[in-house]
């Protein structure tokens, strides 16, 4: 805890310091933002203003600004993106105390974290422009995207049935008004090489056709002993401007990401009821292995594709009055040759067992709102309505569940066994589908300058139904629901840059289903859908050269986990959990030459109204304490030149919902530098980064008895040329 406490000053003062520096800027004109001119380059000499936006999607709620939203939001630009050379989603958001990563897209199945402790919801949690897409265990090509957004906590009004983890928008990049063209070339230790070409402008007689066109190759070996990526991604998005207040849109993805030496876990044998006859009854979590360390087979890995385009068209109907409506389609496929890592006793023996089979999940969309403003009497109102429908099919290869023991090694002196000559069958057949129609409205009241009401209610059409994908088809189990999911919120502005709040949303998920394959007695089994809520109360204050955000929050969830009875494991679902936390960000600009951003998470996650083995025990996989800090230094003697600094601390996390096993604490530090020129008449900048600088050794846990190696050191360098 030592390390916490040095940490948790940086964290607070890069979040409240802002507060203190600025008191006296709180006039509520904004202030003049500077650029200064390097050799014709402009260069924002506040570089917050690259990292801050003033707006975000919040789904049912239209486009707000976040000041006015009475949730906590995070959103993460493209120029933060690039200039921390994050290529992972745990990369984008690790400034945010309020994730926890808990999978590793290299060594790991792919990149992942928990916010405030709860999962993302990989079927029904991932967006795209806020349409849905399937994201089951697959990593977002974040380089397609001019900024990320994270909505914390419950969706179930703004976007229906999903786990109350948050949901993840990714806003695909936009024509440009202007001809832009750049290309990047990077590295990533051991020895994966990148390049990005970006193309965007307008055309035709009054510009009215805009493009963006992005393509990423990333090739090479990853930092994990004789891993090896092959990554090739494409976005399009186009529109034009049929009328002034009326366009068309088009956007499209292409990825397709092949891994190899990575694997689905590391697991204490009596988490999944592999132990052998004559092994112990309980392993320890081992101490952590260094990020670079190859555990599973060489030739083990996985792949996976990812399709999507969707098109719609805006109308603005009138000055206050817009109108929007969308279709999208996906597909996500994934090709399984990755395994599991069964510790079979305390001195680091273990199975290896590879599983092997194809899946894809698809989803179709189609949604339309309706946003306006308009006054009764002394009442404002600012409304919301529309209405939505999707569906996701998700759909099973002849041979998903094969299974092959590859055998037996020490983590000490991992083995290198040859892969299963098992052949991966690519026939599918349907699994399960999911349906959602919804309607839904809201109305923002403002009563006067200072006070502002929210109310909003979903009203859901739900169907999951189950099939006999092995035999003939046949639908074999239906569930059906029509919940409506509401949502209230107070809204107090003392002034025009603060905003006060406090705010309720009710959501509903679907019900566990227990996995086959994994040990449990009970697998097949699927439960009722779980109710959530979640109660928060915050503040935000937003100034030219800071802001703050600040909200304490309950969340309470219904409750799944293993237990043992009768000396079989099974996966139940009943009682709940409930996670109080308190949660603290901000961003400044302390003079000419300093950035800072910083955040921190306290969490208290407790399990109640459970089996015994499990009551008044933590939440697995959530730690009681993070925080994290991000600073920038523009050198003044040499214009263009930025030197950067970060740390971020993950507190102790419970391996199982019974607590058997408790994850360390870790902490990781990160440096940089860039520096923007320009040679000849090209715009030129050059990244350096070096992440986990001391090498840290750490352990990331999810899934409830799942651990995957934290990422090593890793350097990572680029050149960016902007030729238009």
């Amino acid at each position: 805890m030592a390390f916490s406490l040095k940490l948790l000053p940086v964290a607070l003062a890069c979040a409240l310091g802002s507060a203190v520096a600025h008191a006296d800027d709180a006039a509520e004109a904004p202030q003049q933002r500077n650029a200064t001119s390097l050799e014709g380059i402009q260069v924002d000499a506040n570089a917050i203003d690259a990292y801050r936006t003033d707006n975000a999607s919040a789904g049912a709620l239209g486009n707000r600004a976040l000041l006015d939203t009475p949730f906590s939001i995070d959103v993460v630009t493209d120029e933060l993106i690039k200039n921390r050379q994050a290529n992972n989603i745990n990369d984008v958001f690790k400034g945010d105390a309020s994730t926890s990563p808990f999978s590793n897209g290299y060594a790991g199945e792919n990149s992942a974290f928990s916010v405030r402790g709860l999962q993302i919801d990989e079927l029904n949690g991932y967006r795209i422009n806020g349409m849905s897409m399937p994201a089951w265990a697959t990593d977002f090509p974040v380089e397609h995207f001019q900024q990320i957004e994270l909505l914390k906590g419950l969706s179930g009004f703004m976007y229906g049935f999903s786990q109350p983890g948050g949901m993840l928008n990714f806003v695909t990049k936009k024509p440009t008004e202007q001809p832009m063209a750049t290309v990047r070339v990077g590295y990533t230790s051991r020895s994966t090489l990148t390049e990005e070409a970006d193309l965007g402008g307008r055309f035709g007689t009054n510009k009215q056709f805009g493009y963006r066109i992005d393509a990423v190759n990333e090739q090479g070996g990853t930092y994990v002993d004789s891993g090896y990526i092959r990554r090739r991604s494409v976005s399009l998005g186009l529109d034009w401007r049929i009328a002034d207040n009326l366009t068309w849109h088009f956007d499209s993805l292409y990825q397709d990401r092949h891994i190899r030496g990575a694997m689905y876990g590391i697991i204490p044998c009596q988490d999944f009821g592999v132990c052998l006859p004559h092994g112990p009854s309980f392993v320890d979590i081992p101490p952590a292995l260094k990020g670079s360390q190859r555990v599973s087979s060489s030739d083990t890995g996985y792949g996976t594709s990812m399709r999507m385009a969707m098109t719609g068209v805006t109308w603005n109907i009138a000055p206050d009055w817009t109108f929007s409506a969308d279709v999208a389609a996906s597909l996500q496929g994934r090709s399984n040759r990755d395994s599991a890592i069964f510790l079979l006793d305390n001195d680091g023996l273990y199975q290896e067992h590879q599983y092997l089979g194809y899946t894809d999940y698809s989803y179709r969309s189609v949604q339309a709102m309706l946003n306006g403003r308009f006054q009764t009497g002394w009442l404002k109102h600012d409304i919301v309505v529309g209405a939505t429908w999707q569906k996701n099919v998700q759909r099973y290869g002849d041979n998903i569940f094969d299974e092959a023991d590859l055998g037996f090694g020490n983590l000490n002196n991992p083995s290198n066994f040859p892969q299963s000559p098992i052949p991966l069958i690519r026939h599918v057949r349907t699994a399960s589908t999911e349906t959602q129609g919804a309607v839904f409205a809201s109305d923002t009241l403002s009563f006067n300058e200072q006070w502002q009401a929210l109310l909003g209610l979903r009203a859901i059409d739900y169907t999951q139904s189950g099939y006999n994908y092995f035999s003939d088809g046949a639908r074999n189990a239906l569930y059906k629901r029509n919940p409506v999911t509401p949502t209230v919120a107070l809204m107090y502005k003392p002034a025009n840059w603060v905003t006060i709040y406090t705010s309720f949303v009710k959501s509903l998920e679907e019900g566990t289903s227990v996995p086959a394959g994994q040990g449990y007695a009970n697998e097949g089994q699927t439960f009722a859908p779980m109710t959530s809520k979640q109660y928060e109360f915050g503040a935000k204050f937003a100034q030219d050269t800071w802001s703050l955000s600040a909200a304490a929050f309950r969340i309470e969830r219904g409750l799944a986990y293993a237990v043992v009875r009768d000396n079989q494991r099974f996966l139940t679902q009943d009682g709940q959990v409930r996670f109080d936390g308190f949660e603290l960000s901000g961003q400044t600009k302390l003079g000419s030459q300093w950035t800072l951003l910083g955040s921190a998470l306290w969490l208290d996650a407790t399990n109640e109204r459970a089996d015994p083995s499990i009551e008044g025990k933590r939440a697995y996989g959530a730690p009681r304490f993070s925080a994290s800090a991000y600073v920038e230094y523009a050198v003044p003697t040499m214009q263009g030149w930025v030197l950067t600094a970060g740390g971020r601390y993950v507190g102790s996390r419970a391996l199982e919902s019974n607590n058997s096993n408790i994850a360390p604490a870790y902490h990781t530090f990160d440096v940089g530098t860039r520096y923007t020129t320009r040679i000849g008449a090209y715009p030129v900048t050059f990244r350096l980064n070096l992440d986990n600088l001391t090498n840290e050794k750490y352990w990331l846990v999810g899934w409830e008895s799942i651990m995957n190696q934290g990422a090593p050191r890793v350097l990572r360098a680029s050149v960016e040329v902007a030729l238009k």
